[in-house]
């Protein structure tokens, strides 16, 4: 059993995050600190549970990019070798990023604001891990095409786990390569200054990362429009 990060939430006023009421409650959530899995975090968590990721899946792809803008000039133990950030310890090092910024977001209702972008933004730049099935694959990549193209995103996300409950077969495609995932990695975020600026890079980050998946666009499109074609009835 992996090592584990524990803070307390508590709400403030009468806000409401993810549509649960928060109003005078204290929370504690556990993570586990090589990660948590994205996929329960992108439909909702509930307070006093634990969440951990599967164990991760053997990266047998070579590493050939940089922090920002991929190069060929990283190495395993400084870099990710999924989305290139620099880093000391590489992918551990980039997941421990990953799971700082959950427990900011957590710790913090102005941060949380967008808590489900940040999810599918680093699902889609470390799919082999956050996006194995192809349940998780559509629900992160609809995610992050409803925060950045639609009026309604939250209806639109719930449209979708609707139609991903009631779908029976679905075929995962494919994903682009490593250090090809966006010219932005978490490390922009994870400087943020305030809330402000932590919610607008946030966005830049997820626009960067969306553009390097414009492949799959008309996918997620696809996907989109039949999952709330379907919860009109």
């Amino acid at each position: 059993m992996g090592r584990h990060v524990r803070f307390t939430l508590r709400s403030v006023g009468s806000r409401r995050k993810s549509g649960v009421d928060c109003a005078g409650s204290t929370w504690t959530i556990t993570l586990a600190s090589s990660g948590l899995e994205a996929h329960l975090c992108a439909i909702g968590w509930m307070p006093n549970t634990r969440l951990q990721r599967p164990a991760a899946a053997a990266d047998t792809e070579r590493l050939t990019g940089a922090r920002h803008m991929p190069s060929a000039a990283t190495k395993p133990d400084t870099n990710c070798p999924d989305c290139g950030v620099a880093v000391n310890g590489g992918r551990a090092g980039c997941q421990k990023l990953f799971d700082e910024l959950l427990a900011r977001q957590f710790g913090d209702y102005r941060y949380f604001r967008e808590h489900r972008l940040t999810v599918d933004a680093y699902s889609l730049q470390h799919p082999a891990e956050y996006m194995r099935s192809a349940r998780s694959y559509a629900a992160h990549l609809t995610g992050i095409h409803a925060a950045l193209e639609n009026n309604d995103t939250a209806a639109t996300n719930r449209a979708v786990q609707q139609w991903l409950s009631r779908t029976k077969s679905l075929t995962r495609p494919g994903h682009p390569p490593p250090l090809q995932r966006g010219t932005l990695t978490i490390a922009h975020v994870h400087e943020a200054r305030d809330p402000d600026d932590h919610v607008r890079r946030v966005r830049e980050w997820a626009k960067s990362t969306m553009e390097a998946w414009r492949h799959f666009h008309n996918l997620a499109k696809q996907w989109i429009v039949e999952a709330t074609r379907k919860s009109a009835f």
